[in-house]
């Protein structure tokens, strides 16, 4: 097989990086999907038997980007064959496999043991992708020895999320490579520059798009990027556990702090929307100390959503439990609670359970915009503690619209934020057990 490995500087200092855990954050049409693949491609040749794993933040990414590239860039002579039921697996001459992963259904990346791992778009990807990623990482050649193994992720820096996290400051076993659009030498100078003057980027936006960099995209965005920063340091590895529905893995329930006896946490849920929008999440947080201690995420259906809460609201002292009642999907959810037998779930001053979600409110009421608002200002005052990388993730995309409303940007999802939230105004009005009772003094005592 004649097998032709190049690129430009930055391209081939990647490709030749033998650190553990390598990224290449560049800007559209760098070539950071082809040099990626290319580094799998020499690895695999050098290593025969070593097997892989390919992902992408969904399988239409897959299918329209990641699967191409690879198909082009692997000589067909070296795939021995080939599957894509119910997700692609290549079997090589080598002796290795690759096995091709959407990521917006983590859990699934279990079973198997590989050499190699490539994250293709990994901003678009949770932190529990790239967890069970590397966990895989375990294979051994047939005298027992094991390859060195190596993690890689290429991608456009479209959230602050986890790979801002692992690659943006030096570390030990990290390495990151950055490049811009126009470092890519195999393409035309003019059609570059005619490209970025089409899509019409602001400045903020040129410089992630393009030139590869960290931004937040929006001047109104409503967290600001040294907030989210400062909370990054606050970031742990979740101990997580799959939730499955008919052999499906759904969901996972992630827990950063183990359960104290004694202590009144709080939790809050935001329900996906009722055309399949978003996903389902849970927090629970302490709220003498605003720190976050486990959270319940993913696309189950709402009954099981909210068995798998209950389960989880039982290691926690049983809260108070505010799940989101607007829609149907909200209200799915309170009711499954109910049958559960459980009787701490928040009631509003109507004594309805679940928390409702308005636009408009009046005081002491808070609408949806002072509810944002509020948390806004606990997460900058540190008030509020977030564990979760993915949940800063939302917050660095998560803008003002054309409407005047906050939300999530196009392809971006908003619900960790919600439920913190709606977290956050319990443990606002929920009276500490060591703070002070205010009390009127009755006729017959003075």
């Amino acid at each position: 097989m004649d097998i032709k490995i190049g690129g430009y500087p930055t391209q081939m200092g990647f490709l030749k990086s033998a650190a553990p855990e390598a990224a290449f954050v560049a800007g559209i049409g760098s070539g950071k999907t082809h040099i990626a693949t290319l580094k799998m491609l020499d690895l695999q040749i050098k290593y025969p038997g070593a097997s892989a794993i390919v992902t992408a933040p969904s399988y239409r990414i897959m299918e329209m980007a990641t699967l191409p590239k690879y198909a082009e860039l692997y000589p067909s002579e070296l795939v021995k064959n080939h599957k894509n039921r119910p997700y692609p697996v290549w079997e090589l001459i080598t002796g290795g496999f690759i096995y091709f992963y959407s990521t917006d259904n983590p859990e699934s990346i279990v079973g198997g043991e590989v050499s190699f791992v490539h994250m293709d778009e990994a901003s678009l990807s949770p932190y529990l992708a790239y967890v069970n990623c590397k966990k895989r990482m375990r294979q051994r050649d047939k005298d027992g020895t094991g390859y060195p193994y190596q993690i890689w992720v290429s991608t456009t820096p479209r959230q602050l999320n986890w790979v801002y996290l692992e690659f943006a400051e030096p570390s030990k076993g990290h390495e990151l490579f950055t490049a811009s659009t126009r470092d890519n030498i195999y393409r035309n100078t003019v059609e570059i520059e005619d490209y970025i003057n089409k899509l019409g980027l602001s400045e903020a936006e040129t410089a992630q798009e393009i030139e590869g960099k960290f931004e937040l995209l929006a001047g109104d965005c409503l967290f600001q990027k040294a907030d989210i920063d400062r909370q990054f340091t606050n970031c742990l590895d979740p101990e997580s556990e799959v939730l499955w529905h008919k052999g499906k893995a759904v969901g996972s329930y992630n827990v950063w702090k183990d359960g104290v006896v004694g202590v009144k946490y709080i939790a809050a849920a935001d329900c996906y929307d009722e055309g399949g929008g978003g996903a389902n999440c849970m927090v629970i947080v302490d709220p003498n100390t605003g720190d976050e201690m486990a959270e319940v995420y993913g696309n189950m259906p709402a009954d099981n959503f909210a068995e798998a809460c209950f389960d989880a609201l039982g290691q926690y002292n049983s809260p108070q439990f505010a799940p989101e009642r607007n829609g149907t999907v909200g209200g799915i959810v309170l009711q499954k609670m109910r049958d559960l037998g459980y009787t701490n779930l928040y009631k509003d001053d109507k004594g309805r359970d679940g928390w409702y979600t308005s636009a408009t409110a009046i005081p002491p009421k808070v609408d949806r915009l002072n509810m944002l608002k509020e948390y806004e200002e606990a997460v900058r005052l540190r008030s509020a503690i977030v564990r979760s990388s993915d949940a800063l993730g939302e917050m660095s995309t998560f803008v003002r619209g054309k409407t005047g409303k906050y939300k999530h940007l196009p392809g971006r999802l908003d619900d960790r934020i919600m439920a913190r939230a709606i977290c956050w105004q319990l443990r606002k009005n929920k009276q500490s057990p060591h703070g002070f009772r205010s009390w009127k003094r009755k006729g017959g005592t003075y």
